[in-house]
């Protein structure tokens, strides 16, 4: 048994191998993931590996490479849990988290989900839809790809690719120079044993543990990548079940653990992930087929995450709903609802949304402002060309242009601004110091 995880562990120069695994589970999972695959052959999917890490001790108990290590059709003696494959939205819980520790986002900030290009990179949506504002929670629940390239501009490829380098991952690392803003929605490499060892960093306050993988492995010190704030927040808005990724046709619920997970489909249907964790474990699974060859009808949502639901029933069967505690470095502070910023005068639809202290913007919404318009509101006015009399003040929502094409392409009425005063000299001025 665990062939392929022997042939890896060879490989470093061990001699004698003693590892973590536990056994019971291991031949419990065998069997899970050997039916699970006999059936998902049905749909031209040949493979799936699993790897399981003790969130407690942070050692490898459970590690599946193939389906059958015996299958010469389907290449049954590669190892699947090694294998450098395109992680696809897998990453967005760490580009949140890093996001949230540099003040830029809050759960609640409203992120636009329109159409952008970036020096002639358009990404897309996985549905191939804009969904307009939207929050930074729903942009993850849904796993939105706009919001989520919007989100790396503004953080910095670095800040991502250095986080990654440090917890494991040798492919981002050595090809940080040639890689993009498309690294988030899978454009770079990653293997499942490095994806299964980064979500235990939520379940540990954000620190990165070295998963261990034999009882020889010598003890190194845990790095902080995210902070437990934000892990926490990640956690909260990872494991709520009212998501458009939970799985079709799954009806046993009623003593899953609760959990934390999230899915990962590459590009052309080649790999279906979901990785899962709570206090006691970190889950990874992979299904797709060696051959790289893409399927139709997969994807993380229903080809991996099932399997991951039935690993957690396995392994942590009727555990309750213990869950992870809240730390004193979150608060939670009254925001506007359109805009996840504190509330402006104007503003008078508020929410409850979790920050950081200290390090959560502290910007006050502005998106509805006091504007000085005609009697008839056909011309706005600023301060400089304001008349004597003849204007009145009105009350306008704020609309980037960005907002007003979608808004426009879609065929959704909005209350636009008034065009401003064509006699304002002050516009005029402008416009000829621009063109000289």
């Amino acid at each position: 048994m665990l062939p392929q995880l022997s042939l890896k562990l060879k490989k470093s120069g061990s001699e004698n191998i003693r590892t973590h695994i536990d056994m019971n589970k291991q031949f419990k999972l065998e069997k899970l993931v050997s039916d699970y695959t006999q059936a998902a052959k049905l749909k031209n999917i040949q493979n799936a590996a699993v790897i399981v890490i003790d969130n407690q001790t942070h050692q490898v108990i459970s590690y599946i490479g193939s389906a059958d290590f015996r299958d010469t059709i389907d290449g049954g003696e590669v190892n699947g849990a090694a294998a450098v494959r395109q992680p696809g939205s897998t990453l967005k819980p760490l580009l949140y988290a890093l996001c949230m520790d540099a003040g830029i986002l809050t759960p609640n900030q409203i992120i636009n989900d329109v159409a952008v290009n970036y020096q002639g990179y358009t990404p897309e949506n996985f549905d191939r839809k804009f969904n307009g504002y939207v929050s930074m929670e729903y942009a993850l629940e849904h796993s939105l790809n706009i919001p989520a390239v919007r989100s790396l501009q503004l953080l910095g490829k670095d800040r991502l690719v250095q986080s990654l380098a440090v917890c494991g991952f040798e492919s981002v690392k050595k090809d940080q120079d040639k890689l993009g803003l498309s690294m988030i929605l899978g454009g770079c490499g990653a293997s499942l044993e490095q994806l299964t060892a980064l979500f235990s960093l939520f379940a540990s306050q954000g620190f990165y543990y070295s998963p261990s993988y034999q009882r020889t492995d010598t003890c190194t010190s845990p790095k902080s990548i995210v902070s437990s704030a934000s892990a926490y927040m990640i956690n909260e808005m990872l494991s709520k079940l009212n998501r458009p990724d939970f799985p079709l046709n799954w009806q046993s619920t009623a003593h899953l653990p609760k959990i934390a997970w999230k899915t990962g489909t590459s590009y052309g249907r080649r790999d279906a992930w979901s990785i899962g964790y709570n206090g006691h474990y970190t889950v990874g699974v992979w299904c797709g087929n060696f051959s790289a060859r893409g399927v139709p009808e997969l994807s993380g949502a229903n080809t991996a995450t099932p399997l991951l639901f039935k690993i957690f029933n396995t392994i942590d069967y009727d555990a309750g709903d213990q869950w992870f505690i809240k730390p004193a470095s979150v608060d939670e502070r009254m925001v506007c609802s359109e805009t996840g910023l504190l509330p402006g005068a104007n503003c008078t639809n508020l929410v409850t949304g979790y920050f950081i202290p200290g390090v959560s913007s502290s910007r006050v919404c502005a998106h509805i402002q006091e504007i000085f318009v005609s009697a008839d509101e056909k011309i706005s006015y600023c301060r400089a060309c304001m008349p004597a009399n003849g204007y009145k003040k009105k009350l306008f929502r704020v609309i980037p242009p960005e907002m007003q094409r979608f808004y426009e392409e879609n065929h959704i009425v909005y209350q636009k601004l008034p065009p401003h005063n064509p006699s304002c000299e002050k516009i005029f001025r402008e416009y000829i110091q621009l063109i000289f």
